[in-house]
């Protein structure tokens, strides 16, 4: 038997993107399918989702991102993202917040966590802060076969 805790604490994980705002009118339906390698001690995964704008105000809208993630071990999870972006076309750049709901499946037992974060981007640059916090079972058990 090995005793596991996979979300004991909150993380707060610190990403750099590289890219180019896209300064679409209007906003647009956004499909993605995107790589995340491992880190943290967490596999390597591929998210699926779709950015479906909810609202919009002026230059700033709400937006609704449910993703599916596959990890590299065969484990699959969820999660869904609430946020908001204002983008400003003279500066070039977006100011963004979102909440999000996440659950990953580890070795037959399920992990919930809610999350929160901010995030920056201009023309050529992007820079983002999260933190995801667990809630409900914080551990779990896993047998190895014999």
């Amino acid at each position: 038997m090995i005793r596991y805790r996979p979300l004991v604490l909150g993380t707060v994980g610190l990403g750099v993107i590289v890219g180019q705002p896209v300064w679409a009118e209007p906003i647009p339906l956004q499909g993605q399918i995107r790589y995340q390698s491992e880190e943290w001690g967490q596999p390597g995964r591929t998210n699926f989702g779709v950015r479906i704008p909810l609202t919009r105000q002026s230059a700033s809208f709400l937006f609704l991102e449910p993703n599916l993630k596959v990890f590299d071990n065969g484990q699959l999870g969820s999660e869904v993202i609430l946020g908001w972006r204002t983008l400003n076309p003279k500066r070039k750049d977006i100011i963004g917040v979102f909440l999000a709901y996440d659950n990953q499946n580890v070795q037959g037992s399920v992990f919930h966590q809610l999350g929160a974060g901010v995030e920056y981007k201009r023309e050529r640059f992007g820079a983002y802060v999260s933190g995801f916090f667990p809630i409900g079972r914080r551990q779990g058990e896993a047998g190895l076969g014999t």
